[in-house]
């Protein structure tokens, strides 16, 4: 080869040189097992759960203290002794055991009810369940060997805020039984008898 040619050649093969050195040193790609950027920003993201706390359930009305009042008074059994009454129905004159008492309750969130009772049916404790909006109690005396200790029920629906139903209740040899409407309001203090505002009271 002569040199003349040998300098027309060396431009051809200085550009291919170049091309080839130019595809070898390419960047090579990312490995395909390495996280991407969004991935990692939502790896890195708190669960909504851990960042906001759900709301507590609002108590059922029913929860908390309630107070009231009974006006036991003689309940006649009109029975005739062929069908089993008893001559001490006839001859209950209705004093003892009627009067003005108070209730004094507690309600849980399961709707579970405790108390006591006071007043002429004597020192009671009260215990029971409210079931949607009636409230069933058992009064039972605290004294069980008193000489005519009273033992009752009260069914109340609900009322407003509070309760209205009846109690019935009698002795242990049930020769003496009352008879009394009875009203609870939520809160400490109690309604009169009546339902009017005691002086002091809201």
């Amino acid at each position: 080869m002569t040199a003349r040619r040998f300098a027309a050649l060396l431009p051809v093969s200085l550009a291919a040189g170049a091309l080839l050195l130019g595809a070898c040193e390419e960047k090579p790609a990312a490995p395909t097992g390495a996280p991407s950027a969004q991935g990692s920003a939502v790896a890195a993201a708190p669960p909504a759960s851990a960042s906001a706390a759900a709301p507590a359930a609002p108590a059922a009305w029913f929860v908390g203290d309630f107070t009231g009042t009974y006006e036991a008074s003689h309940y006649l059994i009109e029975m005739e002794k062929k069908h089993g009454g008893v001559t001490a129905w006839d001859q209950d004159d209705g004093k003892p055991g009627s009067g003005e008492g108070k209730l004094a309750l507690n309600i849980d969130d399961s709707g579970r009810v405790t108390g006591t009772a006071q007043g002429p049916l004597g020192e009671m404790t009260a215990s029971g369940q409210v079931e949607e909006e009636v409230l069933r109690l058992r009064l039972s005396p605290k004294d069980h060997g008193a000489e005519g200790a009273f033992a009752g029920v009260v069914v109340a629906k609900r009322k407003a805020d509070g309760f209205e139903g009846r109690l019935q209740a009698s002795t242990g040899d049930s020769l003496t039984v009352r008879d009394a409407p009875v009203r609870l309001r939520k809160g400490s203090s109690s309604p009169a008898p009546d339902g009017s505002t005691r002086a002091g009271t809201e």
